[in-house]
């Protein structure tokens, strides 16, 4: 998670401060927040010792591609609504907020249980 945390950062470092409406072939925030939800969780499963080594042969593609699948969004779209964003670091700090608050609060529950 931190090294695409890291390449993310970057893009929207480079990116740059425009400020105009993301075009109608991106994918919508209502649905980009939960891909990157998934997307997150993911990682953090595969970056998992135990998860790893019971899941060494499953490529990261393959896994992505059934969060895309999930969301009927594309690889393609996806790129390009990332790439878009972080022309647009404000936007894109924006949907961000909202997927740390959502990660935050599914750790919460989580820790309810464990206490």
């Amino acid at each position: 998670m931190h090294k695409f945390l890291t390449i993310l950062l970057t893009l929207l470092v480079i990116g740059g401060c425009e400020s105009s409406k993301p075009g109608k072939d991106l994918i919508p925030p209502e649905t980009l927040v939960p891909v990157l939800i998934d997307i997150h969780l993911v990682y953090a499963l595969q970056s998992s010792a135990m998860i790893r080594d019971l899941a060494r042969e499953v490529d990261s593609i393959d896994t992505y591609s059934y969060i895309f699948d999930k969301y009927d969004v594309t690889r393609v779209q996806f790129d390009s609504t990332v790439a878009w964003y972080s022309r647009h670091p404000k936007l894109f700090t924006d949907i961000y907020d909202q997927v740390v608050m959502q990660l935050s609060r599914m750790n919460d529950s989580l820790n309810l249980y464990q206490e």
